[in-house]
């Protein structure tokens, strides 16, 4: 039975009344008792006591039955299984102990399969399960067209037709759990049903032939969790068109896509995934890392998408996920097409790529000012962080309507214009409450030197810190700016360091910002430190679309907390006396710190109080991390207040610090980052912070249990090593193959 993907069919048996389909059941238990069993008993192709003779007996025998087996070893096939037309539970000893080999069979039929269930039937599917298995040289291993679990099975060499099927092809529903696919020659599972893959691991081959294929082909309904894609070459996900997939907690690594003829799908982009023509993607508690588009169109240029291509009329949503060095032509990232919609939520995107533009996101280019046929992309909550593009926009190009808050912008670089981004004439951007610091080019050539924001359509920017951004001067020797270009631009209440936003009420100068560091919340932030014009600055919020009641950290940590909401992506939840981190408010994040942290650790306190480092007015691990992620930081400390002071600890309680566990364990998904090198202008007014990252922890500390920074470890720069957005999950091959 194929299902109706679009909703409007039935699951199996699900017609008859409930009173009814419990009555049959009871009888047809009281009748039977227990399962018809059948044992494989030799390693025969054909014959009593083999595989094949036991499908036989189990399909000439109604109802369910169970197929078992008494050997281990490799049965080699000589001709495809028979198709099993009954309910069946197939249940090998382990797929480290019995392989089926198909690859004497594979050349009478190139799309032999080893199991086949289907029951000829249209309007009705029978449950069957096959488990312990592996299952080698078979061009399409499994193929279901009824209802079907498949667990712990290892499928290798398989999957070899192109655009006919996968390793394992469901029409019917498939439920894939704890599975490994290893060595495929095109696709690992092709789904034109409902599937769900779960804790199961998918590693491509060598490829055959002149096409690229996909770790999923889904053109129905898939739902993919806990489970790791790497080294495709082709796309690591295909999502048809209009079909609808879910990644969750899952891992899409080192996939290349390509319009060279060796691996080309044939689409423009997307080494990660494809989500094609009317599709709908959403990305959730997942990482994109390493993966990568090779090639550009007949024009150089609008191929790319190195993570994910989003084409015309499709939808994608990104939340709480990771993108990490990814690289295309365009689009380092994703790419969007024509008339698509992105939401992209509490992200984190560092150290990706484009040779062109976009190091993280291109809009294809829509030369009208009307909204028809625009993509329309809103971020929120996000941090972009040391992404790169080699001609405009570090981060983004966009030509669509953009909305974008809450969000940070650190130490991205273009070659000659928008380090940050760059919007064209088509464009309408729309910036609130966002932080841009230390966003830079690489040259200064005759043209627009726009350090960090360059908009040739309107920008709207409201309650946004443009900052420490390094642009040089244009050839004729007139400076660069932080931002500028030939739209117009309205707003309020914004903070640009050198003004050039052109608006009344901007605020000019120096925000004294932190490090990127961790300061709460799922992603790395920028604080401000005491002093910072840009705190209590902000007025009422002026958001893109409405009011927003907290910061990028999401809750607890809201808005307005002192006379007025402050300004930039971080607020601050009390009144900033020292850095964070600074327990004992001597001006420099140390050791000393952490001994603050540890005897105050449990208490509640006012918040951004004693060892409150994020301002949530407990002192948990949290806080710990927050020490952790600024060890190091020297800045200016203010004017003190009688009582303002934590007296400081004794040098021998330092010392035991540096070998002391913070109470409780810190969650692996929640390591603390690097920071980046946030500006390259120091001078005695300026915070050290800007220069120098706080230390990395050791290499080789005990597993699971991180130690405090040593007292006499050189803070590290550089751009942040790792994100706050590490799938929570180890699946079953974890331990042989760590994640990272």
């Amino acid at each position: 039975m194929r299902p109706d993907t679009n909703g409007r069919g039935r699951a199996p048996n699900s017609s008859a009344p409930a009173t009814t389909r419990r009555s049959l059941r009871i009888e047809r238990l009281e009748d039977r008792r227990v399962l018809a069993a059948f044992s494989v008993d030799n390693l025969n192709d054909a014959g009593p006591g083999s595989l094949r003779d036991a499908i036989e007996q189990a399909n000439a025998t109604p109802g369910p039955d169970q197929i078992t087996f008494a050997v281990a070893g490799t049965i080699a096939l000589e001709s495809q299984l028979p198709t099993i037309t009954d309910s069946v539970a197939i249940a090998g000893p382990g797929a480290e102990l019995l392989t089926i080999d198909a690859s004497n069979a594979r050349g009478q039929d190139s799309k032999t399969r080893h199991f086949l269930f289907d029951d000829g039937v249209e309007d009705s599917a029978f449950v069957a399960s096959i488990s312990g298995l592996t299952l080698t040289w078979g061009y399409i291993a499994i193929q279901n067209h009824e209802s079907l679990t498949i667990s712990e099975v290892h499928i290798s060499n398989s999957g070899g037709v192109w655009r006919e099927g996968g390793a394992v092809t469901n029409l019917g529903y498939a439920h894939v759990f704890g599975c490994e696919f290893s060595q495929v020659l095109l696709t690992a599972v092709s789904n034109n049903g409902v599937i769900q893959l779960v804790s199961s691991q998918i590693r491509g081959g060598e490829i055959r032939g002149v096409y690229g294929g996909f770790g999923v082909h889904n053109e129905g309904i898939a739902s993919i969790v806990d489970c790791e894609i790497d080294s495709i070459r082709g796309h690591g996900i295909y999502n048809g068109n209009g079909a609808s997939a879910l990644l969750d907690r899952s891992l899409v690594t080192n996939c290349i896509g390509a319009s060279l003829a060796r691996f080309s799908s044939g689409a423009p982009g997307g080494g990660g995934a494809f989500n094609d023509t009317g599709a709908t993607l959403v990305v959730q508690n997942s990482r994109f890392e390493g993966n990568e588009y090779i090639g550009r169109d007949s024009f150089g240029r609008d191929h790319g998408g190195g993570a994910i291509f989003n084409d015309t009329g499709s939808t994608l949503v990104v939340e709480h996920s990771s993108f990490i060095e990814n690289s295309a032509y365009v689009g380092g990232a994703i790419l969007n097409g024509e008339n698509t919609s992105v939401t992209i939520k509490s992200s984190t995107f560092s150290r990706n790529s484009a040779e062109w533009r976009g190091g993280v996101i291109y809009t294809t280019e829509v030369r009208t000012t009307e909204p028809r046929g625009k993509s329309s992309l809103d971020i929120d909550a996000s941090t972009f962080s040391n992404n790169e593009a080699g001609y405009q926009g570090g981060v983004l190009f966009d030509t669509g309507i953009t909305r974008i808050t809450n969000s940070t912008f650190t130490a991205n670089v273009a070659r000659i214009n928008g380090g940050a981004l760059i919007s064209n004439y088509f464009s309408d951007v729309t910036i609130a409450n966002c932080t841009f610091s230390a966003n830079r080019l690489t040259e200064a050539p005759d043209s627009p030197v726009v350090g960090a924001v360059a908009n040739d359509g309107p920008l709207a920017m409201y309650g946004t810190i443009i900052a420490n951004s390094i642009h040089g001067s244009k050839m004729d020797g007139s400076p660069g700016r932080d931002m500028g270009g030939v739209g117009a631009v309205t707003g309020r209440r914004n903070l640009v360091e050198d003004g050039t936003d052109g608006l009344p009420d901007t605020i000019t100068g120096d925000p004294l910002l932190g490090p990127l560091a961790y300061n709460g919340g799922p992603a790395l932030t920028h604080a401000l430190l005491p002093g910072s014009p840009a705190i209590d600055a902000g007025g009422e919020y002026w958001g893109a679309w409405g009011t927003v009641d907290r910061d990028q950290r999401g809750s607890p940590f809201g808005r307005g907390r002192g006379r007025e909401v402050d300004i930039g992506a971080y607020e601050a939840q009390g009144a900033v006396t020292a850095a964070p981190g600074d327990y004992n408010r001597d001006g420099v994040v140390d050791a000393a710190d952490y001994t603050v942290w540890r005897d105050q650790s449990g208490l509640t306190v006012s918040r951004l109080t004693g060892a409150d480092g994020d301002g949530d007015g407990r002192v948990d691990q949290n806080d710990y991390r927050v020490w952790r992620s600024h060890f190091g930081l020297r800045y200016d400390l203010p004017v003190a207040e009688p009582g303002d002071t934590v007296g400081g600890p004794a040098a021998a309680d330092a010392a035991l610090a540096l070998w002391r566990e913070p109470a409780g364990e810190t969650d692996a998904t929640e390591e603390p980052l690097d920071t980046a090198v946030l500006a390259s202008r120091v001078g005695a007014d300026r915070l050290l912070s800007l220069v120098d990252a706080p230390a990395r922890h050791a290499a080789g500390e005990a597993a699971g249990a991180p130690r405090s920074p040593a007292a006499d470890e050189a803070p590290a720069s550089g751009p942040g090593e790792r994100d706050a957005h590490r799938p929570p999950f180890r699946p079953a091959f974890a331990e042989q193959r760590p994640l990272l």
